[in-house]
């Protein structure tokens, strides 16, 4: 019996694909809560967010919804104060090729904050050690805590300064 091999067509073209963004909010504060939900008319796999070229993170298809929730954080990738272009882009998938969202901005606010100060002692005696005490945090319910630099005068003269924040100096 003679078999023939009928030969694949391997130039089957994959189904093209869009990517439509959707962000739970395009102003915010720092720090506040914002979704990044990405819809993909065909396919599975992954979708990365991405601000620029800046990736966010990366969520994988479920019925074709992807959703991340980015960390306002100073040691990963995250949403900094200013206009951010967020865009969501569908990796491809055998069969399915990749697209990306159109751009979509959203404005982060530098969060209002409360700054407190306290010192050791407020009437040391001349030469002794007095310690300072400076924290800085957001107003906005954000577990964020801000960080800079606190300088510590006396009468317009400045008797030194430090670090503030959740960074390690």
């Amino acid at each position: 019996a003679l078999q023939a091999a009928w030969p694949q067509n391997s130039n089957t073209p994959n189904i093209a694909t869009t990517t439509i963004l959707s962000v739970s909010s395009n102003n915010l504060q720092y720090g506040s809560p914002l979704t990044l939900t990405a819809t993909v008319s065909s396919g599975t796999g992954a979708v990365s967010f991405f601000d620029g070229r800046l990736l966010l993170g990366t969520a994988t298809l479920n019925s074709g919804v992807a959703t991340l929730i980015p960390v306002f954080n100073h040691w990963v990738p995250s949403l900094q104060p200013g206009a951010n272009s967020i865009t969501a882009a569908y990796d491809g998938n055998t069969g399915f090729d990749p697209s990306t969202s159109e751009v979509t901005t959203v404005n982060v606010a530098v969060a209002p904050t409360t700054t407190t100060f306290a010192t050791s002692s407020t009437t040391p005696a001349f030469g002794s050690s007095v310690t300072f005490t400076v924290r800085v945090a957001a107003n906005n319910g954000s577990p964020m805590l801000g960080q800079g630099f606190a300088r510590y005068w006396n009468y317009g003269q400045s008797i030194g300064g430090s670090f503030v924040g959740d960074r390690p100096y």
